[in-house]
């Protein structure tokens, strides 16, 4: 009893003290071309115009460290950690800490990892930053995030052009998004799409992917399909992918069935 009430004090002390510390650390917002950054972030639009992709891409690396800074900010471990923790006290306890506030999911990091993702290889210094989104609590940032690796989703993606340290420390978070059991079918679509960059690693995303191709959405078992052919053509047959590729293209969502052909056309 002692040593269980002596944790629950370690654990309340943690969260007084993560909460105090969200609160009080205050954010930096430097100056950026004369303008303070946060102004700059807000004004990001979500797959904005061709000018402001060039506006940025001509600000060169110092503007892509201003777009992983806001990435960093919008979604700050010290908070997860104290909102996890806060949801699990008594309604009692709660009462008497700050309220850890909502999620963020709309604005940055979502609109700013979209930008960094239309930089193509200019925005290769925020990928940390991108990769610790992959933590998010949010699937939709989680989503967009995995997008950053796999954008144009060909050759070029920044994923088959990692170093193969950097890449395996992602492949965690890849499984962990095709695998979620929540509505997002983008997120475990994006996923999937991400797995077929991994040859390397098929021992592992194989089994991943086989069992993708049981995914309640069409596009995930064809995004499955397609990156199952990729890592283990071998075990194409076996996995029953022919019938998973034919129930997609009878889809009654055309657009689906266009993507499907279109996929698979470049194998």
């Amino acid at each position: 009893m002692k040593r269980k009430r002596r944790n629950l004090l370690i654990a309340l002390l943690v969260v007084f003290l993560s909460g105090l510390l969200w609160l009080l650390v205050p954010r930096s917002d430097p100056l950026f071309h004369g303008r303070a950054e946060s102004e700059w972030i807000k004004s990001i639009v979500y797959n904005g115009s061709e000018e402001q992709t060039k506006q940025w891409r001509d600000f060169g690396p110092d503007g892509v460290r201003v777009l992983a800074r806001a990435v960093d900010k919008a979604d700050r471990p010290i908070q997860r950690t104290y909102r996890k923790l806060y949801r699990r006290l008594p309604g009692f306890l709660r009462r008497l800490l700050p309220d850890p506030g909502p999620v963020v999911t709309a604005g940055p990091p979502t609109n700013v990892i979209n930008l960094l993702s239309r930089l193509g290889k200019d925005a290769k210094l925020a990928a940390p930053a991108v990769a610790r989104a992959l933590n998010s609590e949010d699937t939709g940032v989680r989503q967009i995030a995995i997008s950053f690796f796999t954008s144009p989703e060909n050759e070029n993606a920044l994923l088959n052009h990692m170093k193969e340290k950097e890449k395996r420390k992602l492949l965690s978070g890849f499984i962990r998004a095709v695998e979620d059991k929540g509505e997002n079918w983008g997120l475990r679509n994006n996923a999937a799409l991400a797995l077929k960059y991994y040859p390397e690693q098929r021992e592992v995303v194989a089994p991943v992917l086989v069992k993708a191709l049981q995914d309640s959405s069409p596009s995930v078992r064809q995004c499955a399909a397609e990156s199952l052919c990729r890592v283990a053509p071998d075990q194409v047959g076996s996995a029953g992918v022919v019938p998973v590729v034919i129930g997609v293209l009878k889809d009654p969502d055309d657009q689906i069935a266009w993507h499907c052909r279109a996929g698979f056309g470049t194998i």
